[in-house]
């Protein structure tokens, strides 16, 4: 947006010149009211960090000429035999009085298959570096295409979200276990799509759970404007709530989802204690966390006795506490109790039916809706 320059005072001004004429016939008269300006040399380091270095654009020129049915040995030819008469065209084009926009792109024949930036990239390369690069755009505003003068930032928005199509989905979790749990389930329902979701690997990049890391990240990828589409998987608990109230709160780009586990019908009524006091308590949307997405089959401890939710932290605004599941290490045996399914339905095919049936599945189902 540092690039641009927009003269009001002009367009005013020919607005009172031309008051008989409608916006398309002021658009036609094309005075230099609005556009893009920037030296050669700005645009090419812009490029170099877009990844379209004059080198790359050049090989990938060559690929495109050659279909990409030529191997590295017939490109490098190519490119020695074509280049410097490319570069000598080029060079005509751009000292030449006039040129015919409608049939080329800075003297290429632009039939499609490369980026128009690599063309950008190599007609740069034959300028002056202290020579300006132009966008006019007069005859969009005053032809009343648009009113909107923010097209830089319109542009990269498109780029990103074109960029994450082709981007593995990152979904964040609140732990290593739910991270690998999530992604076993979706490799056993969603296998034809697995391999396009992207899951933190918490061992190797040695970085702590819970729910406030899984915001912390939703903030700083917005923030840093990655391309990923990224969907943030919530604990349906009461931290959870509050956490997916703060990120939605924020103006989060389109490409960000985020969401929580699914409520699950034998959490209506699930055994809580809370200081001594042994209850049966809804408690979805205040302690359910992945272990209550496999069934109730899963939520018992090595001695077969049912593992109990433990209640702690009263949340006023939620009205709300917080729970957790299990003691010492019952959890951990809930656990072993999933990956005994999850193993199961990955030796045997026909056991994954059982496991559509599951909460889980709900939750995979929400993590492959599209992005609309």
């Amino acid at each position: 947006m540092a690039d641009l320059i927009y003269d009001r005072d002009r367009h005013r001004q020919m607005d009172d010149e031309n008051a008989d004429l409608g916006p398309h016939e002021l658009g036609l008269l094309r005075p230099d009211i609005v556009r893009y300006e920037v030296a050669s040399r700005v645009v090419i380091e812009r490029l170099n960090v877009m990844g379209f270095s004059y080198k790359t654009a050049v090989h990938e020129y060559a690929e495109n000429k050659l279909s990409g049915a030529g191997d590295k040995e017939e490109v490098e030819e190519w490119i020695k035999e074509n280049i410097p008469l490319l570069r000598a065209s080029v060079i005509d084009y751009l000292d030449a009085e006039t040129h015919d926009y409608n049939e080329t792109f800075f003297g290429f024949d632009w039939e499609g298959g490369i980026d128009a930036r690599a063309l950008l990239a190599l007609a740069l390369d034959c300028a002056n570096e202290e020579s300006m690069v132009i966008f006019d755009l007069t005859d969009v505003l005053i032809g009343e295409y648009t009113d909107d003068l923010d097209w830089a930032e319109y542009a990269r928005e498109r780029i990103r979200v074109r960029a994450s199509r082709d981007s593995p989905t990152i979904v964040l979790t609140e732990g290593k276990f739910d991270s690998r749990v999530i992604r076993a389930s979706l490799e056993l329902l969603r296998p034809h799509v697995a391999s396009y979701f992207s899951f933190l690997e918490f061992d190797v990049v040695k970085i702590p759970g819970g729910v406030d890391r899984v915001g912390d990240a939703v903030r700083r990828f917005s923030a840093a404007g990655v391309a990923n589409r990224i969907i943030a998987v919530l604990d349906n608990d009461t931290a959870g709530r509050a956490e997916q109230a703060r990120l939605l709160s924020l103006k989060l780009p389109e490409t960000v989802r985020v969401i929580r586990l699914p409520d699950v019908e034998y959490g209506l009524s699930y055994p809580t204690v809370n200081e001594g006091r042994v209850a049966y308590t809804d408690i979805n949307g205040a302690a359910c966390s992945l272990e209550f997405c496999f069934g109730e089959q899963v939520l018992f401890d090595s001695q077969h006795e049912r593992v109990p939710v433990y209640l702690r932290g009263y949340d006023v605004q939620l009205k709300s506490y917080q729970g957790s599941l299990g003691k010492g290490g019952q959890k951990g045996d809930v656990q072993k109790n999933i990956w005994t399914i999850i193993y199961a339905c990955q030796q045997l095919e026909s056991n994954i039916a059982a496991l559509r049936a599951l909460p889980i599945a709900t939750l995979i189902d929400g993590i492959v809706a599209p992005f609309d």
